[in-house]
């Protein structure tokens, strides 16, 4: 039974096997149905890319990330999990991601690699025209948030067990705790980062799809204004929507400034 996660156990499985496993799988996830896609999976950010098989062994998988992986994907595996395998392999691959996220720190060159990689995606996708801002690329957005915990992560992650968490609002407590991260800040980029999420999911459900940024359309303001709880008249709602969002942005963008910066 293909469904049992052993029914290979002892079996010599032609590759091919799993990789149409893989793409049946994935086809599934991204089919269009009445209540919309259940997720979007860019296969690109697979081990060697487009260059590189589907699937892949155990032994191969630790081989890349012992030997060829970059740094993204290094930051990208911190929010890595297995979601369905026998206990034995789960283990194993989870091993193998811990030991090449946080099996050392981060060196300064490494950090300042991870901010200009920040800078260019504020750059090349973070602004519009006019008034448009973007929630999630754009300064004080959600990834100056996830960045700065990150970088922080494989900064600490080594020593400090507590941090490797996939939830960036626990691993903004642990950092806190551990003294990694001034109380008070932590607390910045967490009330901004669930305002930012809270305003991006909102927009989510409503259009089916990835949103970047907010409409500057009045009626799409108030409609979201009124979703998110903001009540009086009309124009005070905008405007307290509006101020919110830029007062966490700024917020945001100063804690983030002050410790990237800082080193």
């Amino acid at each position: 039974d293909p469904g049992d996660p052993g029914w290979w156990a002892g079996r010599a499985v032609p590759h091919e096997v799993f990789t149409r496993i893989a793409q049946r799988a994935i086809s599934a996830l991204q089919t269009p149905t009445r209540e919309g896609i259940a997720y979007r999976i860019d296969t690109r950010l697979r081990p060697s890319g487009n260059q590189g098989p589907l699937v892949s062994s155990l032994e191969a998988f630790a081989a890349y990330h012992r030997e060829s992986a970059r740094l993204w994907e290094r930051q990208a595996l911190v929010k890595a999990r297995v979601l369905l395998a026998p206990t034995a392999l789960a283990a194993t691959l989870g091993e193998i991601v811990t030991r090449f996220v946080y099996g050392r720190g981060l060196t300064a060159e490494e950090a300042a690699e991870i901010a200009r990689v920040r800078e260019r995606i504020e750059r090349e996708r973070g602004g519009g025209a006019g008034d448009t801002v973007h929630i999630k690329t754009g300064r004080g957005g959600l990834v100056d948030v996830e960045f700065l915990v990150q970088t922080l992560q494989l900064r600490h992650g080594h020593g400090h067990p507590r941090l490797r968490t996939r939830v960036t609002h626990e691993a903004l407590e642990e950092l806190a705790a551990a003294g990694l991260l001034a109380a008070a800040d932590a607390r910045t980029l967490a009330e901004g980062y669930a305002f930012l999420r809270a305003l991006e999911n909102r927009l989510r459900l409503e259009r089916d799809q990835p949103v970047e940024a907010i409409d500057d359309d009045p009626e799409a303001l108030l409609a979201l204004a009124r979703r998110l709880g903001y009540a009086g008249p009309d124009a005070e709602a905008i405007s307290a929507l509006r101020a919110d969002h830029a007062r966490h942005r700024a917020a945001v963008r100063a804690v983030y400034d002050r410790v990237i910066g800082a080193g």
